[in-house]
């Protein structure tokens, strides 16, 4: 079965990039039905995880943005409790005060990305943004805090100037699309 889950999570990945809709939700499907016969091996969770980010990235592509966010929210969770959690182990003073998890900030990445296409949603509802504005930035800021290197933070401050300008905040929008494209600060900041 694992051989297989790892195998449909890429070719979910591949169709979730070649806009393949249908062969996506077949393969998600897939996946959800096998993953409580593999989730159960503690070296195989970044894979469960991953997984689970591109089923939610599928949800989104299918326009499901609310399902897609809530299982991105908890993939994030995950990451969330597992940083927590690592601090009251004996053995944490081998590892950094600061523990950076690559995986939380793609899930964070992703429910940035899937938020942002439920504000656009919610838009042509004629529905309020706000909360999902606030809740954009703080994934924004805590996957900053998170990423490994000038790519992930350029990638970040692309989807907050997205938000940011879906909100109609284009001063803050201006800089992090700067930031997003350059990846470092301007000098007069």
């Amino acid at each position: 079965n694992w051989v297989r889950y790892r195998l449909l999570n890429l070719a979910l990945a591949n169709a979730n990039h070649g806009g393949y809709l249908a062969l996506a939700r077949q393969r998600r499907d897939v996946l959800a039905e096998l993953r409580p016969k593999v989730n159960d091996r503690w070296e195989e969770i970044p894979i469960v995880m991953e997984s689970q980010l591109n089923i939610a990235v599928s949800y989104g592509d299918s326009f499901y943005f609310e399902r897609g966010v809530a299982l991105a929210e908890n993939v994030c969770g995950f990451y969330q409790d597992l940083s927590s959690l690592l601090g009251d182990f004996r053995g944490q003073s081998l590892l950094a005060p600061s523990l950076k998890i690559k995986n939380h900030m793609a899930a964070l990445g992703t429910t940035l990305m899937l938020e942002r296409y439920l504000c656009l949603e919610r838009i042509a509802k004629d529905q309020p943004i706000d909360e999902l504005i606030h809740r954009g930035r703080s994934l924004g800021n805590d996957a900053l805090a998170l990423s490994h290197g000038k790519e992930d933070v350029m990638r970040i401050h692309q989807q907050l100037a997205h938000l940011e300008a879906i909100g109609g905040y284009y001063l803050q929008a201006w800089r992090h699309l700067y930031l997003g494209l350059t990846g470092s600060p301007k000098a007069s900041d």
